[in-house]
């Protein structure tokens, strides 16, 4: 935080230092994953509880996969996981990459339900209503994935879309990122 006075910062400090604990350099890789796997499942272990039917959404990426992995662990019946497709044509032609090719190999791999919503263009006609949603500006139009994906969850039933956290790779790679990006989530994968 600072003070400014006529033009001049007359005062700075910090108002809160973020508790850091020192670097484990004793712990090995395999030691980090499965810190990383029991404190990711102990977390969606939690989020499962519930009264209503959940659902995960998927979309084959490292971070959405490992939530379901888990998530399929605890679920009291068959997980259903929901994703979004586009026309393959427009997606190349606006170097998107489709998620959902990786999002069946992974529910086949783990046996979930997978439900797809198609959509097109006409995302753009609900823009207004997205925004309406979000409550505050967002940049990232992967939130009208979002809107379209809730929609199809809640038509099956599942009032929560999310199970940890943002685990949806609706445009981004922050949980990727998050869990050491493509190349780094190779050796976490690996110990799921």
């Amino acid at each position: 935080a600072l003070v400014v006075r006529d033009g001049r910062i007359t005062r700075r400090w910090r108002f809160y230092e973020l508790p850091v604990s020192a670097p484990d350099e004793q712990r090995s890789v395999d030691g980090w994953a499965s810190a990383i796997r029991d404190s990711l499942s102990e977390a969606v272990r939690r989020q499962m509880i519930s009264d209503v039917p959940l659902g995960a959404f998927l979309s084959g990426g490292l971070d959405s996969s490992a939530v379901v992995a888990l998530a399929r662990r605890h679920a009291s019946g068959r997980l259903q996981c929901f994703t979004i497709d586009y026309d393959e044509r427009q997606a190349r032609a606006e170097g998107m990459v489709r998620d959902l090719p990786y999002a069946e190999r992974v529910a086949r791999h783990l046996d979930v339900d997978l439900h797809v919503v198609r959509v097109g263009a006409e995302m753009a006609d609900h823009l207004q209503e997205m925004v309406w949603h979000l409550d505050e500006p967002q940049p990232d139009l992967a939130a009208l994935n979002v809107l379209f994906i809730s929609r199809l969850a809640r038509s099956h039933g599942s009032r929560r879309g999310h199970l940890v956290g943002d685990v949806v790779d609706a445009g981004d790679d922050d949980g990727d990122v998050g869990l050491a990006g493509i190349d780094g989530g190779l050796v976490f994968a690996q110990h799921v």
